[in-house]
């Protein structure tokens, strides 16, 4: 994904206990995570930093994810098959966030 991107590496980390993951560059891309409780059963969450537009643009990107709070948070039911195309698109635009706003 990143490689597709053209991101570069990555750094994978443990964020609050959820795999995190962030552009090695410094400044270059926001931290995208993943988020999963056993209370809410089939349902993972992706998370974004709440101070960038990215998930309310999502919303306007792929209304076929409804689950999306338009701050921080897109919620996919495991149950249904995932979009990974919108999936890879908010992980190009969250890991390439800050090189996308200099331009």
């Amino acid at each position: 994904m990143a490689r597709e991107a053209e991101i570069g590496p990555l750094d994978e980390s443990l964020k609050r206990g959820q795999p995190a993951w962030r552009p090695h560059p410094p400044r270059f891309g926001s931290t995208l995570r993943i988020h999963w409780r056993h209370a809410r059963g089939a349902r993972l969450a992706l998370l974004i930093d709440c101070r960038t537009d990215l998930a309310e643009r999502m919303r306007g990107l792929h209304p076929e994810i409804p689950d999306n709070d338009k701050r921080r948070e897109i919620g996919l039911d495991l149950r249904l098959p995932l979009p990974e195309a919108a999936i890879t698109h908010l992980a190009a635009m969250v890991l390439g966030y800050h090189l996308e706003r200099r331009l």
